[in-house]
């Protein structure tokens, strides 16, 4: 059975796509619901031009075609088909939603006329390329887990913008490259396992994260991020010392070498050789070289 929404609101039953021309109501409908009806093809709505939302899933449809007309279609869910090809999407320039999982796609070729496309759904497939989304440049969500695809695909996909990070793209490594701080703390716990790509193609959005500041310890140490450790090594402690280096004593963290030779803040940032005391140029042991003084 066919259900179909007419532009006035009012639903009816239909028994095939037959009866649409037979009945004379194709540029009535709004909307068309054929689910389980062992379709095989969707000719037949060739005066559906009117026709907004069509869902033909649990089917056996190859291909598309008898859609040509449908140039208003806005939403199409073919999930549970047989497609192997877009054949017929040719003139649905409106489409905004498209929905083909656990279908038998190896390729997206046939969305380029999509241009408007905002979402499509096409996990479980076959597909070994996102070629044929390139001109999709509206696209905003995309689910194409359980196929093929490789990670170096998305550098094409991204069309030099920012989709929105979903649950389903985020096992895409090249993603991480691409976040915002906001995504990497909506995502928090996506981000154990990538921390080194993170780090080395987008520092500046981790540093800010919250899973970075929950591991902040763990992180500086594993990849020596050097401008950390006055944070995390810092300790607090009495002197009367003054700065070896310009004899100040009023000054509030500095830095103590294993022999004890104190240098204020600001002088041993001067300095060239931050990993040697300038004083008896023995290395500094990073653990135990930042201080503070305690305040009386």
């Amino acid at each position: 059975m066919v259900r179909c929404v007419l532009l006035d609101g009012t639903e009816i039953e239909i028994k095939s796509l037959k009866e649409i021309n037979e009945r004379g109501i194709g540029d009535q409908i709004k909307e068309l619901n054929c689910v389980g009806s062992q379709l095989k093809t969707l000719k037949g709505l060739d005066k559906c031009v009117n026709l907004r939302s069509l869902c033909c899933e649990n089917n056996q449809l190859k291909t598309l075609e008898g859609l040509e007309k449908c140039i208003n279609l806005q939403e199409l869910f073919c999930d549970y088909n047989h497609l192997r090809t877009f054949k017929g999407l040719e003139n649905c320039v409106n489409l905004r939603e498209f929905n083909c999982p656990y279908n038998k796609l190896k390729t997206l070729k046939g969305l380029e006329n999509c241009v408007i496309l905002r979402k499509i759904n096409c996990h479980d497939n076959r597909l070994r390329t996102l070629e044929g989304l390139e001109k999709c440049k509206n696209l905003q969500e995309l689910n194409c887990v359980y196929n093929l695809v490789g990670y170096n695909d998305i550098d094409g996909l991204m069309n030099n913008r920012s989709y929105n990070i979903t649950k389903n793209l985020i096992e895409f490594k090249k993603l991480y490259m691409k976040m915002t701080t906001e995504e990497m703390d909506i995502y928090h716990d996506y981000l154990k396992g990538k921390e080194k790509i993170l780090i080395k193609h987008n520092y500046d959005n981790f540093k800010k994260c919250q899973y970075f500041l929950d591991h902040k310890k763990e992180l500086v140490e594993r990849y020596n991020l050097v401008e950390f450790y006055n944070e995390i090594y810092l300790k607090k402690q009495k002197t009367v010392e003054g700065c070896a280096i310009c004899c100040d004593n009023k000054f509030i963290q500095y830095i103590k070498c294993q022999n004890n030779h104190v240098i204020c803040r600001e002088c041993y940032d001067l300095c060239q050789n931050k990993r040697l005391c300038c004083v008896c140029r023995n290395e500094y042991q990073i653990k135990n070289m930042y201080y503070e003084k305690l305040k009386n």
